[in-house]
């Protein structure tokens, strides 16, 4: 269960959102980069103020390796910050294991949350040292209690023998994918468990049309955006 949910997590990192995910450069750019656009010879240190859009895998040692991504104040474009593993083996056998500063924040950090990245420039890459959460994003649902935020919808895309979904939605220039959280279906002649979709969130989901403005609550599970609930934004109609 543990591998497999591991490899569906590179599924939905590495392939539906890849496009998206590392636009800017995840592993380059000189976005948040050092004063002058120069690349540094030598590790060097920096900082930065930015809004906390997701996770994506890279490969780094051969090890699966956590890339923070987030939008640099003054800037439009996506960012990726590397979370380097404390043991490149076990990374490598499907436990994921980068450096405590990134690890404590995987399952609290909410995308639109405002952070300063302490990293270190090694050429074109950039290496988490500290992550401090500065504010968190605000939900504009209508329940001052709820963390829902509100998307595009896009589409929904069958993944793992079609058995499990993953919907794309977007905000303005950028998109995410969310997983449709799954159940187990035994079946009753032979006993075989299998993880599907929760058919009642699935059938949410496809009531609603491509473009239409929705609201998304969601957890954050083995780095991948799982949806709890899901809702149409209702317009008030003028009198």
């Amino acid at each position: 269960m543990k591998k497999n949910l591991f490899l569906l997590t590179l599924v939905l990192l590495m392939t539906f959102s890849t496009s998206v995910q590392n636009a800017g450069g995840a592993w380059g750019g000189s976005v948040c980069g050092p004063t002058g656009g120069s690349t540094p010879i030598k590790p060097t240190p920096a900082s930065c103020e930015a809004t906390f859009t997701g996770w994506n895998i890279g490969v780094n040692n051969s090890a699966p390796t956590v890339i923070l991504n987030a939008v640099p104040d003054r800037t439009s474009s996506l960012a990726g910050f590397i979370a380097s593993n404390i043991d490149d083996e076990k990374a490598k056998k499907g436990t994921l294991n980068p450096i405590p500063a990134v690890n404590e924040l995987v399952s609290t950090l909410k995308i639109g949350d405002k952070v300063k990245i302490d990293f270190v420039y090694i050429g074109q890459k950039r290496w988490i040292n500290k992550i401090t959460l500065l504010t968190k994003k605000v939900s504009t649902y209508d329940d001052a209690n709820s963390d829902m935020i509100s998307f595009k919808m896009g589409g929904i895309r069958s993944i793992k023998n079609n058995t499990r979904h993953a919907l794309k939605v977007i905000k303005g220039t950028l998109s995410w994918t969310f997983l449709v959280p799954a159940i187990t279906k035994t079946d009753v002649k032979t006993g075989k468990t299998t993880e599907i979709s929760d058919p009642d969130i699935l059938a949410k989901i496809k009531q609603f049309k491509a473009g239409e403005d929705i609201f998304i609550d969601y957890d954050t599970v083995k780095y991948t955006f799982v949806i709890k609930d899901i809702r149409l934004v209702e317009t008030k109609s003028k009198k």
